[in-house]
């Protein structure tokens, strides 16, 4: 997955830098600045740390070191090289040098306060890329080109899913419009089919609630070709796909296919600031409220 990646000063010594994971020794985290990848994907190149012992500070760059730079022993994480920006997906990530501070800082956009704005350096996300198993690419669900890469080139899930995620950024890009049918309401969700590693057809829910700030987890109750009252299948969505606030459940292995024209009956719940809701209201003891689905 495209990895946030976050700012943090240093309180003693006040530099800037620019990683995943935990703070560094003596750093504060601030926000996200931008996103990139945390392992190689097609088009990325390395991004190292370099320690500048005569400014003491860290910069953030590809290629060779600056004057009086010594280059880290791994990448920071992978971006892309200036030039195709992916049709406006990719945003230029420049150095910037804080007068006041003397030190650099690297980010999107326009200059802070007391900043001067420098060149850019690499491509870089400004929104999370979001994996989506039944996205086409190139012919193939992407959840199959992920299987082929894990069992065909060793790789984790994670590694398999990146992979594909950096072969078809655009795809997977969360403000791209949504698949599946979209149900507005107390909790906005879409449904749709996508197939499974045996190229059966599943039902897909992604629930993205409004209110995601306050909510810590998403039920899903459906059955296929059920009645009211009969929704046999219940699956508690304990947190969010990284770098979104939508809760996605897709039909596992044990359970019912589901191909077009079948008939879906279902409602979700949430946790919302330790209460349970539903959508829609009642529909837990009142079987009429369920929601109905023609699968397509």
């Amino acid at each position: 997955m495209a990895a946030p990646i976050f700012e943090y000063v240093n309180v003693e010594i006040g530099e800037h830098t620019f990683h995943t994971g935990d703070p560094w020794p003596q750093e504060q985290k601030k926000d996200i600045v931008f996103y990139a990848f945390q392992q190689q994907v097609p088009g990325t190149e390395p991004v190292f740390d370099y320690w500048n012992p005569k400014e003491n500070e860290h910069t953030f760059h590809m290629g060779d070191p600056w004057p009086c730079e010594e280059k880290g022993k791994h990448p920071v994480f992978y971006a892309y090289p200036l030039g195709d920006d992916k049709k406006g997906l990719l945003q230029p990530v420049h150095s910037f040098w804080n007068s006041g501070e003397k030190k650099h800082t690297f980010h999107l956009g326009d200059a802070r306060a007391h900043e001067d704005k420098h060149e850019p350096h690499f491509l870089a996300f400004r929104e999370p890329l979001t994996w989506k198993s039944g996205v086409i690419c190139d012919g193939a669900p992407a959840v199959n080109r992920a299987k082929w890469l894990m069992e065909n080139k060793g790789m984790s899930e994670a590694e398999a899913q990146a992979f594909v995620i950096g072969e078809f950024p655009n795809l997977f890009d969360k403000s791209a419009p949504p698949s599946g049918h979209f149900v507005d309401g107390k909790f906005p969700h879409t449904l749709e089919l996508v197939k499974d590693d045996k190229g059966k057809s599943r039902l897909k829910f992604a629930v993205t609630p409004s209110n995601h700030e306050s909510i810590t987890m998403i039920a899903v109750h459906y059955s296929v070709n059920g009645e009211p009252g009969k929704e046999d299948m219940n699956f508690d969505i304990n947190k969010p796909e990284e770098g979104s606030h939508t809760y996605v459940h897709v039909t596992p292995a044990f359970g019912p296919v589901c191909e077009p024209g079948c008939k879906v009956t279902y409602w979700l719940a949430a946790m919302d600031k330790g209460l349970i809701t539903e959508m829609p209201e009642k529909a837990c003891p009142v079987k009429e409220n369920r929601l109905t689905w023609i699968a397509q």
